[in-house]
């Protein structure tokens, strides 16, 4: 297939993450053909350094790693998916490698992506909530320009307005009255002074709002 015919069907056809889509009128979308370790190559035979591991810092460990097309290969080959309410050999070698390197917590879920893992974050402690807290501690709070994924919940609770602005207002309170975000800029304190000063103010705030949970980046 020619570059040209890959480059039109992307333009027909995808529709890129955050992307404004408008820009391709008038030029083409880059299409990655090929990586190798931290270079990746276009459609159009471009190099380019890659230094955000992957356009979203998923990709750590390079590109073209053999060793781990091999050690991909063989589980594919094994298991490839089974359902997360069931059990398999990789997940449990792996969580307890995991759990070995935070003290005081002995458990992991996996998710797909940043954005779901901070669902079901929310999940797991409006549900420890209503246990303990009769159900009242229910708003999110987080910080300014503070960013925790493009999924509604963790849309509506992260500090970066151009994000959810206009289209996502209806959906927030229509769907998400639970989850009430309040920004609180306390990034850019100057000193330790003003920095317990902005703590103690949060505090109010926190037992106030009677917030569940603080998100911090």
């Amino acid at each position: 297939m020619s570059d040209n015919t890959i480059i039109q069907n992307d333009k027909d056809h995808v529709w890129h993450h955050l992307t404004q889509h408008k820009g391709f009128e008038t030029s083409d979308p880059m299409i990655v053909s090929k990586a190798d370790g931290m270079i990746v190559t276009d459609t159009k035979g471009n190099e380019y350094l890659d230094g955000t591991s992957g356009g979203v810092w998923t990709v750590n460990l390079g590109f073209g790693r053999d060793d781990m097309v091999d050690a991909v290969s063989r589980q594919l080959s094994k298991v490839p998916y089974f359902a997360g309410s069931f059990g398999n050999e990789p997940a449990a070698e792996y969580a307890k490698e995991v759990t070995s390197l935070m003290p005081g917590l002995d458990r992991v879920y996996y998710s797909n992506s940043g954005s779901e893992a901070n669902e079901k974050g929310y999940k797991m402690v409006r549900q420890l909530a209503h246990f303990k807290n009769e159900g009242e501690k229910h708003r999110i709070i987080y910080r300014d320009r503070d960013y925790h994924g493009t999924t509604i919940g963790a849309m509506s609770s992260s500090g970066q307005l151009q994000r959810k602005k206009n289209s996502m207002d209806h959906l927030h309170q229509a769907s998400l009255k639970c989850l009430i975000p309040v920004v609180i800029d306390v990034h850019l304190e100057k000193n330790m002074e003003s920095a317990i000063l902005s703590a103690q103010q949060l505090l109010k705030i926190l037992l106030k709002l009677k917030a569940l949970i603080l998100l911090v980046q």
